[in-house]
């Protein structure tokens, strides 16, 4: 019975863990300092679940606990160690105020809790059974995700920017945009869009690609599909647009192979004159597929000039910038792209050792390009 117990216990924390990933800078999280913006909620259920997940490996409960990709994972924070131990070797002097073992202290604590994450994940989701749970719960939290959303769509077109806000900071350290962009439950537009885009939208293309259901309600998965695009075009979020149209072309080649094979073959049979079908089912046919591809391409038109309106996101075309620098500021680019550059000036300086983890903000500054200095405020 002792066994069953700690078993359910661990599946329900996971359960919370998942439920409550899609709050991502929790205002109640003192130990985590009053600058630091990611603070998930998940982590308080994450550190109730960590102690009984270790105690059932040291109880061998949970068998065969180590597996080729924590192996990786083990490599790459050796890695980072020694990229640590190299960079304080360099002694670089404070910036704003700020050594170079406080930022390794932070950055280092930053990367226990994505391992936590992720052994979490490995050891939760051990057979088929166990990530049909996880994608469940998971799913639960992009239902909250798009009805929390949804209201901000639709009060800000109300007028109730205040009473949302209020509602926003009950449990964020930050309120809404101060545009009409919404962010659910996360930081930002820009983090709700991410999340969309690499933690939820994949399952949900997938699961359609392969025709795999959770549940007895087949359209379960379509529903939260399109409410989930829904929801990632009001955040008008440029980033999370071109990485949801990346995973979903990976998650066709790793999931969907065959798939566009009967896609065309069902769209070629509606044209097709049979012997068997009478003139009106041939009509029918016809129709339907017609009718399909019009609402495929109004939609892509619609979602197309519905983002054009957003003069943040049509910026990437409105520009009559003369060089690729000032493009980049016109297209609200600029301190993005300038601190790739300084970060690859950066590496081209230590590029087997690093300069030491979460440390890149002490040699970054000083390789900023001229015109970020000069043109983009953000920086200068």
């Amino acid at each position: 019975m002792r066994k069953l117990n700690l078993d359910s216990l661990a599946r329900w924390l996971w359960a919370l863990v998942l439920v409550t990933l899609p709050v991502t800078s929790f205002r109640f999280m003192p130990f985590m300092g009053a600058g630091t913006f990611v603070r998930p909620l998940a982590l308080y259920p994450l550190g109730l679940l960590m102690p009984v997940l270790l105690y059932r490996i040291w109880t061998k409960r949970l068998t065969r606990p180590w597996n080729g990709t924590l192996t990786i994972l083990l490599a790459f924070t050796l890695t980072a160690l020694l990229s640590t131990a190299f960079g304080s070797l360099l002694a670089p002097i404070e910036l704003r105020g700020v050594g170079f073992w406080d930022r390794a202290l932070r950055a280092w604590i930053t990367l226990v809790i994505g391992l936590s994450f992720f052994v979490s994940a490995v050891w939760m989701n051990r057979n088929e059974d166990d990530l049909k749970f996880s994608l469940k719960w998971l799913l639960v939290g992009l239902v909250l995700h798009i009805a929390w959303g949804s209201v901000q769509a639709v009060g800000l077109q109300m007028g109730l920017r205040g009473e949302l806000n209020e509602i926003q900071n009950l449990f964020s350290i930050r309120g809404l945009p101060r545009n009409r962009r919404i962010a659910g439950f996360a930081y930002e537009p820009s983090w709700l869009a991410g999340q969309l885009a690499v933690l939820y939208l994949p399952w949900l293309f997938a699961s359609l690609l392969t025709r795999y259901r959770l549940s007895k309600f087949k359209w379960i998965e379509g529903i939260l599909l399109l409410g989930g695009l829904a929801i990632l075009l009001l955040t008008y979020s440029r980033g999370g647009l071109f990485i949801t149209v990346g995973a979903v072309i990976l998650t066709f080649f790793v999931a969907g192979s065959g798939v566009m094979k009967d896609v065309l073959d069902w769209y070629r049979t509606g044209f097709r004159r049979e012997v068997d079908k009478g003139q009106w089912r041939r009509m029918q046919a016809a129709g339907s597929r017609i009718a399909l591809s019009l609402v495929i391409i109004g939609a892509a038109i619609g979602a197309g000039v519905f983002l054009a309106d957003k003069g943040y996101i049509a910026a990437l075309w409105n520009s009559s910038a003369e060089s690729l620098w000032d493009y980049a500021i016109d297209a609200y680019l600029g301190p993005r792209l300038a601190y790739v550059i300084a970060a690859l000036d950066s590496f081209r300086s230590y590029p087997l050792t690093g300069v030491g983890l979460g440390a890149s903000g002490f040699t970054m500054y000083a390789n900023m390009p001229d015109w970020a200095l000069s043109g983009v405020p953000e920086i200068a």
